[in-house]
C-alpha cells in the first residue's frame, strides 16, 4: 500500500487519526508475524527537513496549522523555512562544492584536498586547503592513497 493516502481523510483530525492507526496496525503485525513495518519509520522520526518538505508536498491539501500540530512543529518554524533565502557564503559553499566534485571526478577520484585546491587556484577560484579538505570531507570524498 501507499504510506500516505490523502483521499481517505476528509476533516482535521483524520491525518492524525489514520497515521495513528496506522501506526498501531503496523506495530500490530511485527509483533505477531516477527517482521518490520516499513511505516514503523514514522514521519515524525524524520528530520526538520523531511517534515518541512512534507508540508511543502501537501499544503494544497491539508491545511498547514493541523500538519503542524500533527509533526510537533511550530508554525513560525514551518513559515521561517519556507521563505527562506539563501545567502551570499551559502551561494559560494555550494558553488565551490560543485567545482571541487567536478574536478575530483574529472581525475577519476584519484586527487586529495591539496591537488584539488591547486586546480582550484588555477581556475580562479581560491580557497584553503582546510576548507577543501572540509567540504571534501562533507562531501564524503577521499583521495586514492598509494
Amino acid at each position: 500500500g501507499r504510506m500516505f493516502e490523502p483521499c481517505r481523510v476528509h476533516h482535521t483530525g483524520g491525518i492524525l487519526k489514520w497515521l495513528k492507526r496506522r501506526a498501531w496496525k503496523a506495530r500490530r503485525l511485527s509483533k505477531a508475524q516477527g517482521f518490520k513495518s516499513p511505516f514503523l519509520r514514522h514521519i515524525r522520526t524524520k528530520t526538520l527537513k523531511e517534515k518541512v518538505d512534507f508540508i511543502k508536498l501537501f499544503k494544497h491539501i491539508y491545511p498547514i496549522k493541523m500538519m503542524c500540530k500533527v509533526l510537533h512543529l511550530n508554525r513560525s518554524t514551518v513559515y521561517k523555512i519556507f521563505k527562506h533565502k539563501m545567502s551570499d557564503r551559502e551561494i559560494r559553499r555550494l558553488e565551490l562544492e560543485s567545482k571541487i566534485i567536478e574536478i575530483y571526478n574529472k581525475f577519476d577520484s584519484i586527487y586529495g584536498a591539496p591537488k584539488i585546491r591547486r586546480e582550484l587556484i588555477k581556475q580562479g577560484y581560491y580557497a584553503s586547503l582546510k576548507r577543501v579538505s572540509v567540504y571534501m570531507r562533507r562531501l564524503e570524498l577521499g583521495s586514492i592513497i598509494t
